[in-house]
């Protein structure tokens, strides 16, 4: 597929339609405690509605997974959240933190999770900064139990800056 391209260093995922997320994982279904972490940016700020990045775990497919995602909006400011789809429906597990405002574009941002049995921790930061020692979610779900990791990249339905990259330049379990 044309969204999808690896160039040294770096993988890229291209945004050219609304409304569809786009998804990449390490093909095994058997992952259950893991620690993973990846480092992305988008090469602009989302016009017309938000672009966001989310790290996946027990990733069963496209419509049932928990993500720790990071949500880009048109104003700058970077909210990260913890939420579970399943069938289709999203549900927010913790309410959503705003963890930066007047975000530039071609700003890395790190985000890491850490799943111990049906305990998950979440974190996210702006990658030029120490890694926090606190962890920004931390919360007890057993829906998915083992699956894989991975990544799911989105431009909002409104959004209008299309296309839009998504730059990873580390994916690491």
């Amino acid at each position: 597929s044309d969204s999808y391209s690896v160039v040294p260093g770096t993988g890229l995922v291209v945004l050219t339609t609304t409304g569809v997320s786009r998804h990449a994982s390490l093909r095994d279904d058997e992952i259950t405690d893991v620690d993973v972490r990846s480092v992305a940016r988008f090469d602009k700020v989302p016009t017309g509605d938000a672009c966001s990045y989310g790290l996946t775990f027990g990733y069963q497919d496209t419509h049932n997974n928990y993500r720790a995602r990071l949500s880009f909006t048109t104003g700058g400011a970077v909210q990260f959240r913890i939420e579970k789809e399943v069938d289709d429906a999203v549900t927010q597990l913790a309410s959503a933190l705003t963890l930066a405002t007047n975000n530039p574009a071609n700003t890395d941002w790190t985000i890491r999770v850490r799943r111990e049995g049906s305990r998950i921790r979440a974190k996210a930061w702006r990658s030029d900064a120490a890694e926090p020692s606190a962890w920004n979610f931390d919360i007890d779900d057993a829906t998915f139990g083992k699956g894989r990791v991975g990544l799911r990249v989105l431009a909002n339905s409104g959004c209008t800056s299309l296309p839009v990259t998504l730059k990873v330049s580390r994916f690491e379990v």
